[in-house]
């Protein structure tokens, strides 16, 4: 398995062009930050749909209770 840290794909011409090299991709989505509209525009760069992923989400577990699942 490779992982390839690739640069963002609104922000970049060479991010889309090299997810291109990869079998399957991740687009990682900041919560709460990301307007949907932006996320759509990123997965139409693409040749193919990715997973995505969501970064900084909340939980509703307590913290105690978190320590539990890093």
């Amino acid at each position: 398995m490779i992982i390839a840290d690739l640069p963002a794909l609104l922000q970049s011409a060479s991010g889309a062009l090299l997810a291109e090299s990869f079998d399957n991709t991740v687009l990682v989505v900041r919560a709460a930050v990301t307007p949907l509209p932006r996320v759509r525009e990123a997965i139409s760069t693409l040749n193919t749909e990715p997973v995505v992923m969501l970064n900084g989400t909340r939980s509703n577990l307590p913290d105690w209770l978190r320590r539990f699942f890093p």
